[in-house]
């Protein structure tokens, strides 16, 4: 809904003019007020009159439709006999936001058709077009947006003759029909039978009076509102009294929709609940790797709320918001715990490897009778000699097990005494750590993860070595979203700014890590983690806009752009290009 350039906020006050002709290649003849925003748009028209069936030695006009950027393009083609396709176009460029009448745009479209269905144009007829397009029309109030023209095919609209609308009641509305936005663009042909088209008809049963419809806001659940397959953000135009679908999305959860009927500016729209929505789980829905390592645990078994994952599962937002995990893998400790799995597309679990585990018995020499020292060593390799210097292990050397014991016996090597003060200590800071590590790390209660965490099965150190620092766990690849206190200043940045400076960016607060995204092509990732963190961003959503028509385009990661977008060193980023570039 001309999320493409929506934040420019240009003050345009002239209609623009784009002439060219089709005739043994293209050539461009005149251009009045041009942009090179809108130009892009303007080119040969062939592919439209190859979708329509006439006398080519006869000329013919006909008046294309669309909608780009922040306005409506009105195309008049008039075709050259007698070859098949040749044309040509005065494109005219009617901007959002300024206040035409509709019988000011009709002189307008007549004057301008008048002059190309001449043979000839002279310089008598340019300079009128000149002085046509000259003039300044006052700022209009602009209360909604119109919605872009997304389809990739051209479809037509019978106008004249009996029973079909007129010229004049398409430009009653500027010639804005939402529905015709899922289209190419949409052609008005005469219904005379002097043509014919090949596409879809579009033909409107009625055109209702356009009214103001207000977005809602997302539902609890976090479902955003789209409208005319695009973001339902800010204010559209909508025909009165027809019924239109609301369709609200949240990534990995089936679509939920909604009607409205229009009957009135300032309507309120009540948000759906979307408790009952539909999220498929899979084993791909979780990536289970083993601790340190990092290595993926293909024999990994996971259960959510008692269901075991082996193929596609469905659950409710409610069941996953959070969820009961279980999950097993030969050789590790198992996991059980809390996962809120409605937030995130792929859970990441870290498990313990099983290792060894080593009882022992250290006997204490004190006037009143004393039980023996215990003590544990859980070691991920299995030990070979006794673990406590001067001592050795009775019977017939060490024991590995739950239910086994090793008793030490002093040979000497140093004082008696020395020994035993140091395998006291050894032992309470054993124990010690061994509690703290149960309770900071240990699963056996049920605790509620946030989404996107990585979790780290408990790790307890061999008395032998060094406990592994703790600034030495590496840090989730992704913050969870909960860790920034406010996108404003996020959203306020991208706006503010035509490019985007990756320093800035990362002393940004929200934005650390969306440069390199955007460098790197990480189009999932735009779309499924930083699209509802930065969803008050217009000039975001653009960048969205484009990456959602990328998938049909060509690889983007050819000629100068690539592997990344920018060439090594440069640091920031032209947003707009950027589009152009994935969506050209």
């Amino acid at each position: 809904m001309h999320a493409r350039h929506a934040a420019c906020n240009r003050k345009m006050s002239k209609l623009q003019l784009y002439i060219a002709k089709s005739q043994r290649g293209y050539k461009s003849l005149v251009n009045l007020n041009p942009e090179e925003d809108v130009r892009r748009f303007v080119g040969d028209f062939r592919n439209v009159l190859g979708k329509i069936g006439c006398d080519w030695s006869r000329m013919h006009v006909f008046l294309l439709v669309s909608y780009h950027m922040h306005g409506v393009m009105l195309t008049i083609i008039r075709t050259i006999p007698d070859v098949a396709g040749d044309h040509l176009a005065a494109s005219v460029f009617v901007p959002d936001g300024i206040a035409i009448t509709p019988d000011e745009l009709e002189v307008v479209l007549d004057r301008t058709r008048g002059l190309i269905v001449c043979p000839a144009v002279d310089a008598d007829g340019i300079a009128m077009l000149r002085s046509l397009f000259a003039r300044d029309y006052p700022a209009g109030e602009l209360k909604a947006a119109r919605v872009n023209s997304e389809g990739r095919d051209y479809g037509y609209a019978r106008c004249g003759g009996s029973g079909n609308h007129t010229l004049k009641d398409y430009a009653a509305g500027l010639f804005y029909t939402p529905s015709w936005a899922g289209y190419a663009g949409v052609l008005l042909v005469p219904d005379d039978g002097e043509a014919t088209f090949s596409g879809p008809d579009a033909t409107p049963v009625s055109l209702s009076p356009l009214i103001v419809l207000n977005p809602p806001a997302p539902t609890a659940e976090g479902f955003v509102p789209h409208i005319f397959r695009m973001p339902f953000n800010k204010p559209v135009l909508v025909p009165q009294g027809e019924k239109l679908e609301i369709v609200w999305k949240r990534s990995g959860f089936a679509d939920i929709v909604t009607g409205i009927v229009p009957s009135g500016a300032g309507q309120a729209i009540e948000a759906p609940s979307g408790s009952e929505a539909v999220k498929t789980l899979t084993p791909a829905s979780f990536l289970i790797t083993a601790h340190g390592s990092r290595t993926v645990l293909e024999s990994a078994q996971v259960r959510v709320n008692g269901r075991e994952i082996n193929s596609g599962v469905q659950f409710t937002y409610t069941e996953l918001s959070p969820a009961n995990v279980e999950i097993g893998a030969p050789g590790y400790l198992p996991f059980r715990g809390k996962l809120d799995l409605a937030s995130t597309a792929q859970a990441q679990v870290q498990m313990k490897e099983l290792g060894k585990t080593y009882h022992f018995d250290l006997p204490v020499d004190t006037p009143d009778p004393s039980d023996s020292v215990h003590f544990t060593i859980h070691s991920p390799k299995a030990l070979r000699r006794c673990p406590v210097e001067g001592y050795v292990v009775s019977g017939e050397g060490l024991s590995e097990g739950a239910g086994r014991s090793n008793n030490l016996v002093y040979v000497g090597g140093r004082s008696r005494r020395s020994f035993f003060v140091t395998a006291i200590v050894a032992a309470l800071a054993l124990c010690i750590g061994f509690f703290l590590g149960w309770i900071s790390f240990g699963f056996s209660q049920e605790e509620e993860i946030a989404a996107g965490d990585a979790v780290e099965m408990p790790e307890i150190a061999d008395s032998a070595e060094s406990p592994e620092p703790a600034a030495d766990v590496p840090e989730p690849a992704t913050p969870p979203a909960r860790q920034v206190s406010s996108y404003a200043a996020a959203v306020a940045y991208l706006d503010a700014n035509r490019v985007w400076d990756r320093n800035e960016m990362e002393a940004t607060e929200g934005l650390a890590g969306l440069f390199d995204d955007i460098n790197s092509y990480r189009f999932n990732r735009l779309t499924t983690y930083w699209g509802p963190l930065l969803a008050g961003s217009d000039s975001f959503s653009t960048v969205l806009e484009a990456v959602r028509r990328s998938g049909t385009k060509r690889n983007p990661r050819t000629g100068i752009h690539q592997p990344e977008y920018n060439r090594e060193g440069d640091t920031k980023i032209n947003w707009r290009g950027y589009t152009y570039w994935i969506d050209p």
